[in-house]
């Protein structure tokens, strides 16, 4: 006798939630579908290796928690708040969690804590908004010089989500010692008319070949863009170009491709 359709969908869903941390029906933990994106991408690829730079938290929002959870994925995870490396430390033991901020130089560097602690934000300026829930100085460092003492594998993934600060954190990378396969960077759609980020990237031998979108956060559109090193994927050069589509607000807010 089959019980199994005698048992409420919410009990199964629950049950998903409690053993695989996830539903049936929907594992996805990011914000934008980015980790289904990452599944597709990396399918078969076990025990891989990603940096997380503004991780925020170990499983919400987070791109690379179904990776850690389902594939055996370890990586690198990066956070000026200590709360958020707090979680980390508890929740995925197995990573290098570190309290950091990333930018071009040593020094400090004002953290904002806001009411909505996704938008938490560092800032160069002493008072850049008119409130703000709290203030502190943290310490700041290079990508390559964090990265130096901890990462002696290849980088399969680097995730950025920096609140505006993600080009200083590109440029403060050593690209010829630590060059990720894929790079997923949070953008806005004022980001991508600049191009500031994208033509970095391009410069350095990476290619779009994706996006999601974000929604809107203070009046602007957001969304992650999609990299892949052309040395390691060399056919997505021949896919067209994904800023020509991505300068239209209108088609980025109407066309998801999670």
């Amino acid at each position: 006798m089959d019980l199994r359709k005698y048992i409420p969908r919410n009990f199964k869903n629950k049950l998903h939630r409690i053993i695989l941390g996830y539903t049936g029906f929907n594992p996805c933990f990011s914000q934008g579908g980015e980790d289904m994106i990452l599944r597709t991408i990396f399918k078969g690829v076990d025990k891989g290796f990603f940096i997380d730079v503004g991780a925020y938290h170990p499983t919400i929002g987070s791109n690379t928690y179904f990776l850690y959870r389902t594939q055996g994925w370890r990586g690198i995870n990066i956070d000026p708040n200590t709360e958020n490396i707090d979680l980390f430390n508890k929740k995925r033991p197995e990573d290098t969690n570190i309290n950091i901020a990333i930018g071009k130089n040593e020094g400090s560097i004002f953290y904002y804590q806001q009411e909505s602690p996704s938008m938490n934000f560092c800032s160069k300026e002493e008072q850049p908004l008119d409130s703000y829930k709290s203030r502190k100085s943290v310490i700041i460092s290079p990508l390559s010089a964090i990265l130096k003492p901890f990462c002696k594998k290849t980088i399969d993934l680097m995730t950025i989500d920096v609140e505006g600060y993600e080009f200083d954190v590109l440029t403060s990378n050593d690209w010829n010692l630590y060059r990720p396969k894929v790079i997923v960077i949070e953008q806005s759609i004022q980001d991508i008319c600049h191009g500031t980020c994208i033509n970095y990237l391009k410069n350095m031998g990476y290619h779009i070949f994706s996006f999601s979108t974000l929604g809107i956060h203070h009046g602007a559109i957001m969304c992650n863009l999609f990299f892949a090193d052309l040395k390691e994927f060399p056919f997505v050069s021949q896919l067209p170009e994904l800023e020509t589509n991505l300068y239209n607000s209108k088609y980025i807010t109407k066309t998801p491709l999670h």
